[in-house]
């Protein structure tokens, strides 16, 4: 199997799993290597508000405190 096939295969169990959205694994992934807001929103091309917006989406459907727990979570849980 390629490897894009196996990360998009990962990614969809992790959004069943989690309820959470492409994007929201995207950023997920990114927040899993301790990338900041702004880093993320840079190499996304939108704005670090759009990525203030689905961290906390994120919490939100996870049921997480804060941008540390945030992080705790996705390198705790997720395997991409």
């Amino acid at each position: 199997m390629h490897a894009s096939a196996l990360n998009e295969d990962t990614h969809k169990r992790i959004r069943q799993k989690y309820n959470l959205t492409k994007r929201e694994v995207e950023i997920m992934r990114q927040v899993r290597q301790n990338k900041t807001t702004l880093e993320i929103a840079e190499q996304l091309f939108v704005s670090p508000l759009t990525i203030e917006t689905h961290r906390r989406d994120i919490r939100t459907k996870l049921n997480i405190k804060g941008n540390n727990g945030l992080l705790l979570f996705a390198q705790r849980h997720l395997d991409i």
